[in-house]
Protein backbone atom coordinates (compact mmCIF):
# COMPACT_ATOMS: atom_id res chain seq x y z
CA UNK A 1 0.00 0.00 0.00
CA UNK A 2 2.90 2.26 0.65
CA UNK A 3 4.07 1.95 -2.61
CA UNK A 4 0.82 3.98 -4.15
CA UNK A 5 0.82 6.34 -1.39
CA UNK A 6 4.22 7.23 -2.47
CA UNK A 7 3.31 7.41 -6.39
CA UNK A 8 0.72 9.94 -5.52
CA UNK A 9 3.00 12.14 -3.05
CA UNK A 10 5.19 12.16 -6.18
CA UNK A 11 2.91 13.33 -8.85
CA UNK A 12 1.46 15.79 -6.84
CA UNK A 13 5.19 17.22 -6.14
CA UNK A 14 5.53 17.06 -9.69
CA UNK A 15 2.88 19.86 -10.41
CA UNK A 16 3.10 21.85 -6.94
CA UNK A 17 3.88 25.09 -8.78
CA UNK A 18 1.22 24.34 -11.07
CA UNK A 19 -1.13 23.94 -8.35
CA UNK A 20 -0.06 26.83 -6.07
CA UNK A 21 -0.36 28.80 -9.86
CA UNK A 22 -4.23 27.97 -10.02
CA UNK A 23 -4.97 27.70 -6.41
CA UNK A 24 -3.73 31.82 -6.35
CA UNK A 25 -5.51 32.53 -9.67
CA UNK A 26 -8.46 31.34 -7.60
CA UNK A 27 -8.24 32.57 -4.23
CA UNK A 28 -7.98 36.00 -5.82
CA UNK A 29 -11.09 36.35 -7.23
CA UNK A 30 -13.72 37.32 -4.87
CA UNK A 31 -16.37 34.56 -5.10
CA UNK A 32 -18.78 35.59 -2.11
CA UNK A 33 -21.55 33.74 -3.06
CA UNK A 34 -23.91 37.20 -3.68
CA UNK A 35 -21.10 37.84 -6.29
CA UNK A 36 -22.75 36.01 -9.46
CA UNK A 37 -19.99 36.71 -11.59
CA UNK A 38 -17.16 36.22 -9.36
CA UNK A 39 -18.64 32.70 -8.54
CA UNK A 40 -18.88 31.99 -12.34
CA UNK A 41 -15.20 33.53 -13.01
CA UNK A 42 -14.19 31.08 -10.80
CA UNK A 43 -15.90 27.91 -12.17
CA UNK A 44 -15.16 28.77 -15.32
CA UNK A 45 -11.26 28.57 -14.42
CA UNK A 46 -11.90 25.48 -12.26
CA UNK A 47 -13.64 23.86 -15.64
CA UNK A 48 -10.02 25.31 -17.74
CA UNK A 49 -8.09 23.76 -15.38
CA UNK A 50 -9.71 20.26 -15.29
CA UNK A 51 -10.34 20.02 -18.94
CA UNK A 52 -8.48 16.74 -19.34
CA UNK A 53 -8.96 13.92 -21.45
CA UNK A 54 -11.01 11.34 -20.40
CA UNK A 55 -13.11 13.94 -18.16
CA UNK A 56 -16.67 15.54 -19.57
CA UNK A 57 -17.60 18.84 -18.36
CA UNK A 58 -20.91 19.92 -18.05
CA UNK A 59 -22.10 23.45 -16.27
CA UNK A 60 -25.96 23.42 -15.02
CA UNK A 61 -27.17 27.35 -15.13
CA UNK A 62 -28.37 28.21 -11.40
CA UNK A 63 -31.09 31.39 -11.59
CA UNK A 64 -29.66 34.09 -9.25
CA UNK A 65 -26.28 31.94 -8.10
CA UNK A 66 -23.28 30.86 -9.64
CA UNK A 67 -23.04 28.31 -11.96
CA UNK A 68 -23.12 24.45 -10.78
CA UNK A 69 -20.36 22.08 -12.79
CA UNK A 70 -20.34 18.61 -12.95
CA UNK A 71 -17.48 16.57 -14.45
CA UNK A 72 -18.01 12.43 -15.25
CA UNK A 73 -15.89 10.22 -16.02
CA UNK A 74 -16.16 6.54 -18.02
CA UNK A 75 -13.55 4.94 -15.43
CA UNK A 76 -14.51 1.33 -14.92
CA UNK A 77 -15.14 0.15 -11.15
CA UNK A 78 -17.31 1.52 -8.57
CA UNK A 79 -18.48 5.06 -8.94
CA UNK A 80 -17.24 7.87 -6.60
CA UNK A 81 -19.26 11.35 -6.02
CA UNK A 82 -17.34 14.21 -5.25
CA UNK A 83 -18.98 17.17 -4.00
CA UNK A 84 -17.58 20.88 -3.67
CA UNK A 85 -18.32 24.88 -3.83
CA UNK A 86 -16.55 27.52 -5.57
CA UNK A 87 -17.64 30.06 -3.58
CA UNK A 88 -16.77 31.86 -0.47
CA UNK A 89 -18.43 33.40 2.25
CA UNK A 90 -16.99 36.57 2.44
CA UNK A 91 -18.33 39.84 0.84
CA UNK A 92 -16.23 42.19 -1.39
CA UNK A 93 -13.89 44.26 0.61
CA UNK A 94 -13.63 41.67 3.42
CA UNK A 95 -10.77 39.11 3.50
CA UNK A 96 -9.65 39.44 -0.10
CA UNK A 97 -6.88 38.44 -1.62
CA UNK A 98 -3.93 35.86 -1.71
CA UNK A 99 -0.98 36.45 0.48
CA UNK A 100 2.05 34.25 1.98
CA UNK A 101 2.94 34.19 5.33
CA UNK A 102 5.65 31.92 7.52
CA UNK A 103 5.23 29.34 4.34
CA UNK A 104 1.89 29.74 4.62
CA UNK A 105 -1.21 30.44 2.28
CA UNK A 106 -3.77 32.82 3.63
CA UNK A 107 -6.80 34.01 1.58
CA UNK A 108 -10.64 33.00 0.69
CA UNK A 109 -11.07 29.30 0.03
CA UNK A 110 -7.15 28.85 0.62
CA UNK A 111 -7.52 25.85 3.23
CA UNK A 112 -10.98 25.34 2.02
CA UNK A 113 -12.23 24.14 -1.48
CA UNK A 114 -10.36 26.64 -3.47
CA UNK A 115 -6.86 25.09 -2.31
CA UNK A 116 -8.25 21.39 -1.45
Amino acid sequence: MRHGLDEALAAVARREDEMFRHTRAWVAINSDTDNVVGVNDVGARLAEAFALPGIAHEVLPAEGRGDHHVWHTAAAGPRVLLVGHHDTVFPPGHFEGWREEGGRAIGPGALDMKGG
